[in-house]
């Protein structure tokens, strides 16, 4: 706890006619700020949500989503409610206003600081005020402020936010509302009396429209979450979509998915903003076909905090994870605390040498490292030079917070080159700015992990994205439609599977005309795409060109923009609200303010409510207004009391960034080999000459066994399919085959197996034993556990290559893994 005093400005002393004007206390609790109120004002319940509603239109990959919320004071004094909610990295809000009992106010985009005093100003002579700010120190945390509500009246809250809509692994277009959860029950409350904003929101559930105008045509709509409907439009590319019912309990993820007829073609859109610019938005999402070549460093957090469950969840995935990777990879793993330690002094090959080792590695990870240090261990992996061809790639987890989060997203955007980062949340607490910042820093992807069960299929899913091919070096050549600013200025590696929206604002009159894309594919390859932009077809709206201006203010924020790479930071800055001002999108620079003028100015000692929007906020926030570390200057009479957007209250977790200890285990561990690159080399990346010395009795028993069957990790009872399967693919071997002997624990011996192998591959060699036993496995997984594909899908994947390669490719083994799958099924 730390708390200090937080007193009125002259200025605030002057005009605040309607609050206490003794002194508050500040305290942090975690990242959540409380202020404390004198004692002469109660807390009492938290101001009622009462309806939600959310009006969306995808165009493509792009969607503008119009959130509605109603609250209502059915207290006897004035409230001041203040709530805070996180959106996605690529979201703009873009509008927002009021209705206060039937009067709409508009908010206005202001300059930070003048929009704050014109909050204060309204609220200090008796009106109404609203306010919508950025936080400067965190990315993506939004604040609300409803300033002085009178009693007894209710109030209509109105957003406009512009996001990127997601691509899934099939191609379908997805959208989500993400909800908070079962962990987090939603509190909302029907209207105390009939409303006037009845027709705008429901009555005390959450309501949901979606339009949809596609390039490609609409094949289907469907949602694994709720109950939809939908009609195609005038034309096959066009939909409404609507929930079956009128409104539906909130706390419950709504996604659809839209399945178009060519998912990988080129789009292109143009609108066309206030003035009369044009922007162009340019949709790429390619099918690479390309051997892929990788490395994958597993960096895992091992302080206190991730003792119990965390870890041996942690400890059963990268059993799994270490049997995805394919033959050719180079692999690490890394455990970090207040000091790091590395399985191998850097990547070495993945054969089932090295898979034995790294098996009794993980086996014995252990939550007793003390704090949490993540700069220190990524900074290591950085300064070792990749492969040429072999890209790296870390997955990192984590369930806590460092004092240096710029420092770390600053290391990971500086290695973007070379290195893409994977980041996972693991829990409550974790800093979600530090993880999605890092991910989005390094061209990767980040998920949180609320639940750890499901580590396996979030962290497998991720890897399994890492090891499609990618298109890399993108260029895109405007001259066909002019002079274009394009946004972002510096394109990222491109993944199969994944998509890339590029903007072009055009200067100048522009032209009908084809533009260009131009990528590396691997191997000195190159592959060229053509699009076609009409100018003078204009998609209607406004949420392109928004989106493109958001866009833009990322390249600045995150100095790779058009000013270079190391402006000014004033210069950034003053770009940035130049840019904010002009396409009316909120900013680090900027608040939406709307005031309310009363005929009659509102009195009383104004209280502070807590609003709990669980059900419909991105991600979890939490802190005070201006990065949680206080109040606006005279904001005397103020609690923040929890505002967190999907979680209860965190408890106070930072932990301590105190100097590494590294614990690089090479010369103690390895037998103080003078050379380890060199030995490694000459060895082909092998350990047996260099293994550690606590390792080699593990080793032996395991090598004895076959790999991973030494190890002491438990076999894991898999939530989504309520069964047992690890202990058969903790048999496999790093080429992906499966010796006879792995059968047993499925209960069929060998003498089984090899009966019922069919005629023709008993004769194929001194490999058919392993060929039959690996498409048998491959049967069972699939017949057995599949409601588990996620976790195993890679373990498979790799096995049916091994076999391939064996019997002459897919269509020769499909008549063999028809006869595996009669053979498993009668098991």
């Amino acid at each position: 706890w730390e708390g200090k005093e937080n007193k009125p400005s002259k200025k605030q002393k002057a005009k605040n006619t309607t609050r206490s004007k003794k002194g508050a206390k500040m305290c942090r609790v975690g990242r959540v700020v409380v202020q404390k109120r004198p004692a002469s004002v109660k807390s009492d319940e938290p101001l009622p949500l009462t309806g939600v509603k959310f009006s969306v239109t995808v165009v493509d990959f792009s969607a503008q989503v119009t959130l509605k919320q109603r609250f209502e004071n059915v207290e006897a004094e004035p409230l001041e409610a203040v709530y805070e909610f996180v959106l996605d990295e690529s979201a703009c809000v873009s509008d927002f206003w009021a209705d206060v009992d039937g009067t709409l106010i508009k908010g206005l985009l202001k300059e930070k600081q003048a929009a704050k005093d014109k909050y204060d100003d309204a609220i200090a002579a008796g009106g109404g005020a609203y306010l919508m700010e950025e936080d400067k120190a965190r990315p993506n945390v939004f604040t609300v402020s409803i300033g002085n509500l009178p009693p007894k009246k209710e109030v209509l809250i109105s957003m406009t936010y512009i996001t990127e809509a997601g691509i899934t692994d099939d191609g379908e277009i997805q959208f989500t509302i993400p909800g908070a959860g079962e962990h987090n029950p939603v509190k909302m409350a029907l209207p105390s009396g009939k409303s006037k904003y009845d027709n705008e929101v429901g009555s005390g559930g959450m309501a949901i429209e979606i339009g949809l105008d596609m390039t490609s045509n609409i094949k289907s709509v469907s949602s694994k979450t709720h109950p939809i409907s939908f009609e195609l439009g005038d034309k096959p590319t066009q939909a409404t979509v609507k929930l079956s019912e009128q409104t539906v309990p909130v706390g419950k993820d709504f996604e659809i998915l839209v399945k178009i007829a060519d998912p990988n073609k080129v789009m292109s859109k143009v609108q066309q903003d206030a003035e009369g610019g044009q922007v162009v938005m340019i949709g790429f999402a390619p099918k690479v076909e390309s051997d892929v070549f990788t490395e994958c460093v597993f960096v895992v957090d091992r302080s206190g905090s991730m003792s119990g469950s965390k870890i041996n969840s942690v400890k059963d995935t990268m059993q799994i994870f270490l049997r995805s990777l394919p033959e050719g990879t180079l692999f690490n793993v890394i455990g970090f605390g207040t000091s790091y330690d590395k399985l191998f002094p850097y990547s070495v090959e993945y054969n089932d040498a090295n898979l034995a080792v790294a098996t009794d590695y993980v086996s014995l990870l252990a939550a007793n490292m003390g704090g949490t240090n993540i700069l220190e261990p990524l900074m290591d992996v950085f300064k070792e030079t990749t492969k040429p061809g072999i890209p790296r790639q870390i997955f990192l987890l984590t369930d806590g917070q460092v004092s240096n989060r710029a420092e770390c997203i600053k290391a990971v955007r500086d290695a973007a080159g070379t290195t893409r980062v994977f980041a996972f949340g693991i829990g409550g607490d974790v800093d979600r700015s530090l993880v999605f910042g890092m991910a989005k820093a390094g061209e990767g992807h980040c998920e949180l992990i609320h639940d750890a069960s499901t580590t396996n299929q979030k962290v497998l899913r991720q890897l399994g994205r890492a090891l499609k091919p990618a298109l890399t070096n993108i260029k895109v050549d405007w001259s066909g439609v002019g002079e274009v600013k394009q946004t972002p200025y510096v394109l990222p590696p491109l993944f199969s599977g994944s998509r890339l929206l590029v903007f072009g604002f055009l200067k100048g009159a522009a032209t009908e005309g084809d533009v260009v894309m131009t990528a590396a594919t691997g191997g000195g390859k190159t592959t060229t795409a053509v699009v076609h932009v009409n100018t003078t077809h204009v998609t209607p709206g406004s949420q392109l060109y928004k989106l493109a201006a958001r866009s833009m203010i990322r390249d600045l924020e995150e100095n790779r923009s058009y000013l270079g790479p190391n402006p000014h930071v004033r210069l950034a800055e003053a770009e940035t609200l130049a840019v904010s001002l002009k396409y009316q999108i909120l900013s680090k620079q900027t608040a939406f303010v709307a005031v309310e003028k009363r005929n009659e100015a509102t009195e009383g000692t104004m209280k502070l409510r807590e609003i709990r929007l669980d059900s419909f906020e991105i991600q979890t926030g939490g802190g005070g207004r201006g990065g949680g570390g206080g109040s606006r200057a005279g904001s005397t009479n103020r609690k923040l009391k929890c505002c967190m957007a999907s979680a209860p209250a965190p408890r106070f977790a930072m932990k301590s960034a105190q100097p590494m200890q590294v614990q690089v285990r090479a010369e103690k561990d390895y037998g103080g080999v003078p050379d380890m690159k060199k030995e490694c080399k000459k060895k082909g990346y092998s350990h047996d000459k260099w293994a550690s010395p606590r390792n080699r009795q593990a080793e032996s028993a395991a090598m004895a066994a076959g790999p991973g069957t030494a190890a002491a990790t438990p076999a894991r009872t898999v939530a989504t399919a309520g069964v047992d399967f690890t202990t058969i693919i903790m048999k496999q071997k790093a080429n992906g085959s499966w010796p006879v002997e792995a059968l047993a624990v499925v209960g069929m011996t060998p003498e089984v197996v090899k009966q019922a192998m069919p005629a023709d591959l008993a004769a194929a060699g001194a490999d058919a034993d392993a060929v039959w036993a690996t498409l048998l496995v491959c049967a069972y997984l699939r017949q057995r556990y599949a409601a588990a594909e996620t976790e195993w899908s890679l373990v498979v994947q790799k096995a049916l290559r091994w076999v391939d390669k064996l019997v002459g490719g897919a269509d020769k083994r499909a008549a063999l893994e028809a006869r595996a799958r009669e053979v498993a099924a009668a098991q």
